[in-house]
């Protein structure tokens, strides 16, 4: 495999380095560049074919001297994240082979290319962690790009999933992990949710997901805590140094929400309890009911609904009862007036299919 330096990462390995061999199969060749994140040594890492990538956060000198195999497990953990099919992957890492040949950068596209990826990389900076070289929680965002090429807007996804279909002769390439939630508001009236969400996305995710399923419309805060009611920053140590301190000495955790997986979380825990609006406090109860690989389809989709939910700021359980206790009776004083605020909070049935339009059409 080749792997094209920049002058700076050059001077940083003192290796011998050859000129690139312009007619290397880009799919299996690879630019690289130091950069200096949080004061950090950075290893940035991108396909010459596909823009995709990954970083080695705080290298040093130990690993340095283990930095071929850091890069090959950089790469297969980024497949791995991109949900490509096991199979494609080792068949793509045995014809990668098994030595780095390290060059100048093949041209000036690949070394724009990896400019344009370093900016990305840049910009997500206080979401790295200290410690593990290769930020697994990070790849999602840093292979998230939109390319106009010929007037056709394509993703780096896009571009990853037509090689390895041109290279391997397959139409199946990825290969999706889902796992289906249920998701169970807490009334003294059914009122529940079962969503199938694709593993590799967040908590900050699912909490965008729970809006849409319960037509919450976001104006208020809302945190996720395991059953045991420790916050995030306990609950994923690995992750603390992203919690932000607050008034009270209470810890902030919505970066993390942002780094921990529903991989990770639901791995750990087999329910989570998310509340919404500390004043009404809407308790969530979401559990973990099935994992599937190979799933057909890649967009978060909601499967079965029970109940309408509260409309916001109807006052918690109570308030919501007697929103219903009046609504049901058309000859109460207060029917109209209560009927037209709870047509101005946008208050109605639930729409499965409405519902999966929109989930369908965000970018996740």
């Amino acid at each position: 495999m080749q792997l094209g330096c920049t002058k700076k990462l050059q001077d940083y390995l003192k290796r011998d380095i050859s000129p690139a061999d312009q007619l290397a199969d880009p799919f299996f060749s690879w630019s690289a560049d130091l950069l200096t994140i949080n004061r950090h040594k950075t290893v940035s890492v991108v396909n010459d074919c596909t823009r995709c990538g990954f970083v080695l956060y705080g290298v040093a000198a130990k690993t340095m001297k283990n930095l071929e195999q850091q890069i090959m497990d950089g790469i297969r953990t980024m497949l791995v994240a991109d949900e490509i099919a096991p199979d494609l992957i080792d068949r793509y890492m045995e014809d990668c082979g098994q030595t780095i040949t390290f060059t100048k950068t093949r041209d000036r596209s690949t070394v724009a290319r990896m400019n344009k990826f370093n900016e990305r990389v840049h910009r997500m900076a206080d979401k790295f962690v200290l410690g593990p070289p290769i930020q697994k929680h990070c790849l999602r965002w840093m292979s998230d790009d939109v390319i106009s090429s010929h007037g056709e807007y394509k993703t780096t996804l896009n571009l990853l999933q037509r090689a390895f279909a041109d290279h391997y002769g397959t139409d199946k390439v990825f290969q999706h992990h889902t796992l289906t939630l249920m998701v169970n508001l807490q009334l003294d009236i059914p009122c529940s949710r079962v969503v199938e969400i694709p593993a590799g996305l967040t908590l900050a995710d699912l909490h965008r997901i729970v809006q849409h399923l319960f037509y919450w419309q976001g104006y208020h805060l809302h945190e996720f805590r395991p059953p045991d009611g420790m916050p995030l920053d306990i609950a994923f140590p690995e992750y603390a140094d992203l919690a932000v301190t607050g008034e009270f000495d209470e810890s902030d955790c919505t970066k993390i929400e942002q780094c921990v997986s529903l991989q990770e979380a639901f791995t750990q825990y087999h329910t989570l309890i998310y509340t919404y609006d500390f004043g009404d406090d809407w308790q969530h109860e979401i559990t973990l009911t099935e994992e599937t690989i190979d799933a057909e389809s890649k967009w978060p989709r909601c499967i079965a609904a029970i109940g309408t939910p509260p409309p916001e700021d109807v006052g918690g359980e109570t308030g919501f009862a007697e929103l219903r206790r009046i609504l049901s009776n058309p000859q109460d004083e207060e029917y109209e007036d209560m009927k037209n605020w709870a047509d101005d909070m946008g208050w109605k049935p639930f729409d499965l299919e409405q519902v999966n339009e929109a989930l369908k059409r965000w970018r996740w």
